[in-house]
């Protein structure tokens, strides 16, 4: 029996040795809106203990008219080969009279140790009759925000840059006023109209299975030049009718023929799966092109 009560004391001993925990006010008695720190103590602690304690936002359960201010700050003070961790609050009181701060818990490693509680004694500041109920002045400086502070530091180089730009839009916008327009190329009927077959024949349409997809293309660049050269409407008019319209312009005989068979084999590869050859394909786009040059106007 003896030798178990000394282990226990024993163990009782080790335990205050390793552990401390300890709370404490600097001032447990002030006036209301003064500011005092709230302090948690461990001493004893190793270097490689876990600590948990988990820290109050705004108020303290259990602590009316207690109001925490700030963040809770926490730290490790070495002391021979131990530590002592310390955690604080700064608060205020609202309510005059006696408040108590409830006892809390920190984890250190697996043991849970019990904080003790506090008493605090919050009076009311004296008020003189003369001079009536005064506010609590407290001793806080406006801070200005970042952007505040980030243009008080940098204005310069901000002035400095946004006039270095001002002058790069004028510089350019000046400069833009004195060049000159580059003459804007008017292609005139004829000439856009041979640049619309050239650009036929470039896409080959015959070596990808776009025979009819090309005579269809090559039918309207030529309907629709003949329907401005001559001011009618051909894109709804099938070649017998398109030839009876053309017809009745007087036009030479060979360069009617010419057009009438252009836009007959058109219709043959489009609706009678004809199949002309390279030679062939490529004297279409000669003919289409003798067409253009043979019914333009002089100077177009």
């Amino acid at each position: 029996m003896r030798k178990g009560f000394y282990i226990v004391v024993l163990c009782l001993l080790s335990y205050v040795a390793v552990a401390q925990p300890k709370a404490y006010v600097r001032r447990n008695t002030f006036l209301l809106g003064e500011q005092t720190e709230l302090i948690y103590e461990v001493k004893g602690v190793k270097k490689t203990d876990k600590l948990s304690f988990i820290p109050k936002q705004k108020k303290i359960t259990g602590a009316k008219g207690v109001e925490i201010i700030g963040e809770f700050q926490d730290t490790l003070i070495p002391s021979g080969k131990v530590f002592t961790w310390q955690g604080s609050y700064t608060i205020t009181a609202w309510d005059s009279g006696r408040v108590t701060i409830p006892e809390t818990t920190i984890l250190v490693n697996d043991s849970v140790l019990q904080l003790n509680a506090l008493n605090l004694f919050i009076k009311t500041p004296k008020i003189k009759e003369e001079k009536g109920l005064y506010d609590i002045k407290e001793g806080f400086e406006e801070v200005p925000s970042s952007t505040s502070l980030f243009f008080q530091k940098y204005w310069g180089w901000i002035v400095g840059g946004l006039l270095l730009i001002l002058g790069i839009i004028l510089y350019f916008k000046f400069r833009k006023k004195k060049e000159k327009k580059a003459p804007e190329i008017t292609l005139s009927l004829k000439e856009a109209t041979i640049k619309e077959i050239d650009a036929l024949f470039e896409k080959r349409l015959w070596e990808h299975e776009g025979l009819k997809e090309h005579y269809f293309q090559l039918s309207l660049i030529l309907r629709t030049y003949l329907g401005k050269r001559y001011t009618l409407s051909l894109m709804d008019k099938t070649s017998y009718q398109i030839e009876v319209l053309l017809g009745q312009l007087n036009l030479h005989h060979s360069l009617q023929t010419e057009i009438n068979l252009m836009l007959n084999q058109a219709d043959l590869v489009k609706f009678a799966k004809s199949s002309p050859d390279i030679t062939e394909v490529t004297r279409s786009i000669q003919r289409a092109k003798d067409i253009v040059t043979k019914t333009s106007k002089f100077g177009e």
